[in-house]
């Protein structure tokens, strides 16, 4: 063992001694932090950044793969069967915790118990980037943004009149990727349009128990997405961007665990439109957003576990979202941003359950001309900005709900620069998450739920050490929730939520052309009742471990692994035998994927993409599938 670590040790040195090309350093650049670009290095924010290239990097995956290994993210269901609700879980929280932006616009599903956006729904083709913003920001981004935002930015434009790429893939469970994207600029003029289709055969969603005999049969799935970008520029200094995305999946599913189904289908669709204006002057930059959401959902079940049953939920949820704002620079070093938004949403939801054992038939329906509700904002935060390594962010946000009256959010963000490559900060913050139409509009509803509010308390340091070739970064956080929404016979509010964990980065360069990236994440959490205090983190795990090595062995040939380790987990079963559930613990599991691309031409790449190459048998839901070792091989070309 010493000999061992001798020689780790020697070996690291020896790299390091090696000329370098790539620096790190705290200057990246994003805008999510503060809703315009913003270095790291000027905000206390944590912001993680999954860049183009690492998205050219994925052709073998899909979204929920790409997000499933960062840090401080866990996606249950990422590895079930395609097509599987996805749980987004960010710093242990819940899915309804995480607000999804494409392209800073917050995107929603109004008639989701917890407003949560189906990430299915959004094909790789599409995006050039995305940020990962981690704390309470419900100041700049208002409702759902509790314990994180996810930004999906699309990609826009071209720098030549034509340019196009193209991707095809195959892979495991009969498994196909075809994508197209054609983009351009003219004088003022700009576009750039995606289409993306993916079918899979899949595998049996439901775990065959072992006294079953009759095999479980394989639920496919289907996805087909369009996304065009558009850009004008009638004036200097003057853009204005509409869009158009539409996207649709095909499912097949299952009863429910261990338990199959022939003939339970299931349709997602999404048409969203709108556009995004910015209008620059010499010490302000304005801001103008629109879009209109429209999400359906229809799963029918015509009988259900060989019994004459019929189940129905067709529902339909419509989004408004409307923001003005505008960054101003005020002095040296001072900047102000403000601005107004207003969302509008409401859905119309029809469910039908025929029970023909227990003579049994309920019926629900809501109606969008009364299941509706709006709240508009006012939002205004001050940016200190370098003063002799200083920097500092005071914030706030007053929102006007049409069903429950108002609340207001607050931030506080001091960081320093103790020099050019280490920062230390402090974030002091308040969420909430409003009620959900099916909170309080549902037979289990309540029209008097009030909405979730959560502090935030955040503190850690970032540093580049190694004349640029090594970054860590440490961050530690606590989370106090009240009035949290619980489901007893009916929505209501008397829960207390108290989270607590944190997250070590590191990122090196050991030698030329090689980089090393590893996470480790801890999370804590316990819900307070009116009856008992207790673990309720289900399916997420305490602690999670993440490791990438990427090396570009010559100009046309790049590889890399990936390790990620999920620990044990707490899994409520609900056992249909006994009609009682029960806590299950679940086994820690790791995950070794590795990725490999060859340039066979300038525009012409070669990828595979191995995934689970252990083979490991493990259980993400109890009595569902998850993936065994599965393979995508594909080329993908751009002119």
């Amino acid at each position: 063992m010493k000999k061992l670590f001798t020689l780790t040790v020697l070996t690291a040195v020896s790299l390091f001694a090696f000329g370098q090309e790539k620096k790190l350093d705290l200057n990246e650049v994003s805008v999510t932090a503060t809703k315009f670009d913003k270095k790291s290095s000027e905000t206390g924010k944590v912001v993680s950044v999954i860049t183009r290239e690492e998205i050219e990097r994925s052709g073998g995956k899909n979204i929920n793969d790409l997000l499933n290994i960062q840090s401080a993210l866990n996606l249950n269901g990422a590895n079930s069967n395609r097509g599987t609700n996805i749980s987004t879980f960010l710093r242990g929280a819940p899915s309804g915790y995480v607000l999804i932006l494409i392209d800073g616009i917050p995107v929603s599903d109004p008639s989701e118990t917890s407003n949560n956006y189906d990430l299915n729904l959004i094909n790789l083709a599409m995006v050039d980037r995305i940020e990962i913003l981690r704390g309470g920001h419900s100041t700049l981004y208002g409702s759902d943004a509790v314990a994180g935002v996810i930004n999906i930015i699309t990609k826009k434009g071209g720098e030549k009149a034509f340019g196009l790429n193209a991707l095809v893939t195959a892979g495991t469970y009969k498994t196909y990727k075809q994508s197209l994207g054609v983009n351009g600029r003219f004088k003022q003029v700009d576009y750039n349009l995606a289409l993306a289709n993916e079918s899979s055969k899949g595998f049996s969603s439901a775990q065959k128990p072992a006294e079953v005999t009759n095999a479980f049969e394989n639920d496919n799935f289907r996805l087909k997405g369009a996304n065009l970008n558009l850009g004008w520029s009638p004036i200097s200094d003057l853009s204005i961007r509409p869009f158009v995305r539409y996207s649709e999946t095909k499912m097949m599913l299952d009863f429910g665990a261990f338990t199959d189904d022939k003939d339970y289908d299931g349709k997602s669709s999404e048409l969203a439109t709108g556009f995004a204006t910015n209008w620059k002057r010499s010490k302000a930059d304005w801001f103008f957003n629109y879009s209109y959401n429209n999400v359906k959902r229809y799963f029918l079940n015509d009988t259900i576990a060989d019994k004459v049953e019929y189940n129905l939920n067709d529902t339909k949820g419509n989004l408004h979202n409307a923001e003005l704002y505008g960054k101003f620079s005020i002095a040296d070093h001072v900047e102000l941003l403000a601005g107004t938004s207003y969302r509008f949403s409401n859905t119309e939801q029809e469910s039908k359950y025929i029970n023909t054992s227990w003579n049994y038939t309920s019926i629900a329906h809501l109606n969008p001309d009364s299941a509706k509700n709006s709240i508009a904002s006012l939002y205004a935060s001050v940016f200190l900005n370098n003063l002799h390594g200083f920097n500092f962010e005071l914030g706030g946000r007053f929102n006007r709900h049409s069903i429950y009256g108002n609340n207001f959010t607050y931030t506080i963000n001091p960081s320093y620069l103790v020099d050019e490559n280490t920062k230390v900060f402090v974030n002091i913050s308040s969420a909430f998450k409003a009620p959900s139409l099916y909170q309080l509009y549902s037979i289990y509803g309540d029209i008097n739920l009030k909405p979730e509010k959560i502090n935030t308390y955040e503190a850690g340091f970032q540093t580049v050490f190694f004349d640029g070739q090594a970054k860590l970064a440490l961050s530690a956080f606590k989370r106090k929730g009240r009035d949290v929404i619980a489901f007893t016979s009916k929505y209501v509010n008397y829960n207390k939520q108290n989270d607590e964990g944190m997250e070590l980065e590191a990122e090196v360069i050991p030698a030329k052309d090689l980089t090393l990236t590893g996470f480790y994440s801890l999370v804590y959490g316990e819900v307070t009742t009116q009856n008992a205090t207790f673990n309720n983190l289900y399916r997420r795990p305490r602690n999670t471990f993440g490791f990438n090595a990427g090396y570009k062995l010559s100009e046309n040939f790049f590889v890399s692994a990936n390790l990620k380790l999920v620990g044990k987990r707490v899994d409520p079963f609900y056992d249909p035998n006994t009609f009682q559930s029960v806590n299950l613990t679940l086994n820690k599991y790791f995950l070794l994927d590795a990725y490999a691309e060859y340039k066979l031409l300038k525009k012409l790449k070669l990828f595979a993409d191995l995934k689970n190459i252990t083979n490991e048998n493990y259980v993400e839901t109890t009595g569902y599938n998850s993936r065994g070792f599965n393979t995508n091989v594909g080329l993908s070309f751009s002119l």
